[in-house]
């Protein structure tokens, strides 16, 4: 696709299309480098300051220790996630201490029988991951793979995030641990493309593929002169992806199809958000990510697991339950209803940074992250939590020990989006002195 035929998209236009708000719906986009001026914190409503009464009564500590949860909290927290078939791990994204959480719950719970971990990628991407994390040093081979060919893989370029892959499928799970790609693709275009020249079998097929391949390299170009709309996944023409079709003529269900299928609904979906759709993008994506769910989930069936258990890491607003500030019934919603529906239970955690820290923001122009202010806790719903946050160190509060406590009239006027929290997820956790993840 040439510039003529791409919307006028530019950065600037981009970077205020992403909302500054870690609820964002393109989770991709989330850590868009922002405006990082100073924000004053809204006021505590009444309804809040009635929440921030009541939160200190199910509040207690938690502390990493050797790679280890410890503390008051850890033993509740971890009976939870043990007794629960799927874990959410809903994230702010872009804070070192989340993988951290993220390793030392799945430690634990690798004992318990889970065996699969739901990243935010493609299952395409999560294929390549998995490969590379498997090699020896992991950290090193995935900084290597992304440094040269900026196909890069959203927050697991961070130093961090492969840590934690090189973690899981190397010494934790091994062959045993798989890694499952719930999400869309957003960069990884060429690396699709060569793997469908690597599957064509007629010259036809190698000469579109080749000319795409050239798109999309174009893209790259653009985008770090400061014009994103032209990668190749956000807004390429149907036309030309039926043309690809034409060409490679795959079989139905054959890899080329899956990955031909995987850049179709990828870039319908980072279209409409470059279109200002953000509703069509995220309700698409929502889909999609279930889909792919049900798909690995039914896959580890027919493999001989009568009920497989699953740990899912993702942005979130994906693991929550009920109706997300984008306003649709997320991947979250799902894993509640089928693990309830097999006579189980999930368990989902929210993971935020705390008041005055930083996190990795993604910026889009020169495709690394950089540190900004973490201002989650300026959101309105937020407020009253870390009102009630201990000054030091990690809280942890038990939400579902507060449902049944928010009524009477002095929480009439508590927000849409705090009780959206409080009943969306099981257990909110606060990283008090938290940092910006490590670029690659």
């Amino acid at each position: 696709m040439n510039a003529s035929t791409a919307p006028s998209v530019t950065l600037a236009k981009l970077t205020r299309l992403a909302s500054s708000a870690w609820f964002v719906g393109v989770a991709c986009f989330a850590c868009l480098a922002s405006d990082s001026s100073a924000i004053a914190a809204p006021a505590l409503t009444s309804a809040d300051s009635a929440l921030a009464r009541l939160l200190p009564s199910v509040r207690s500590t938690l502390e990493l220790r050797d790679g280890k949860l410890v503390g008051p909290a850890a033993g509740r927290l971890l009976q939870a996630a043990r007794e629960a078939r799927f874990v959410g791990l809903g994230e702010d994204h872009g804070i070192r201490e989340v993988p951290a959480v993220a390793q030392a719950l799945l430690a634990e719970l690798s004992a318990a029988g889970f065996r699969h971990l739901a990243i935010e990628v493609s299952p395409f991407t999560a294929g390549r991951l998995a490969q590379l994390a498997l090699a020896k040093e992991p950290e090193s081979r995935l900084a290597a793979h992304f440094r040269d060919t900026l196909d890069l893989a959203p927050f697991y370029t961070l130093f961090e995030e492969r840590a934690l892959l090189g973690w899981w499928l190397g010494a934790a799970g091994g062959k045993a641990a798989s890694l499952w790609g719930v999400d869309y693709e957003v960069f990884a275009d060429r690396a699709m493309l060569r793997r469908l020249d690597e599957l064509a079998t007629s010259a036809a097929a190698h000469a579109v593929i080749a000319r795409a391949l050239s798109q999309a390299e174009a893209g790259v170009r653009a985008n770090l002169a400061g014009d994103p709309s032209q990668l190749y996944l956000w807004n390429t023409p149907d036309a030309d992806y039926e043309a690809l079709r034409r060409a490679i003529a795959p079989a139905r269900g054959s890899e080329a199809d899956r990955v031909l299928e995987q850049m179709e609904i990828s870039t319908r979906i980072n279209r409409a958000y470059l279109e200002g759709r953000g509703y069509d993008s995220n309700l698409e994506r929502s889909q999609l990510m279930k889909r792919n769910f049900m798909n690995y989930y039914r896959a580890a069936q027919a493999a001989g697991e009568r009920a497989p258990r699953v740990f899912l890491k993702l942005g979130a607003n994906h693991v929550q339950r009920g109706r997300t500030e984008t306003q649709v019934h997320d991947l979250g919603s799902l894993v509640a209803d089928l693990a309830e529906a097999e006579g189980g239970s999930s368990f989902t955690l929210l993971v935020v940074g705390g008041a005055g820290t930083e996190q990795a923001a993604f910026n889009i122009g020169k495709l690394h992250y950089d540190p900004v202010p973490n201002r989650t806790n300026e959101e309105s719903w937020a407020v009253p939590f870390h009102a009630a946050a201990l000054p030091t160190g990690w809280t942890l509060f038990d939400l579902r020990a507060v449902r049944s406590r928010i009524r009477g009239r002095e929480f009439t006027g508590l927000s849409e989006s705090a009780r959206r929290v409080l009943y969306g997820y099981d257990a909110m956790l606060i990283l008090g002195g938290s940092g910006a993840s490590r670029d690659r």
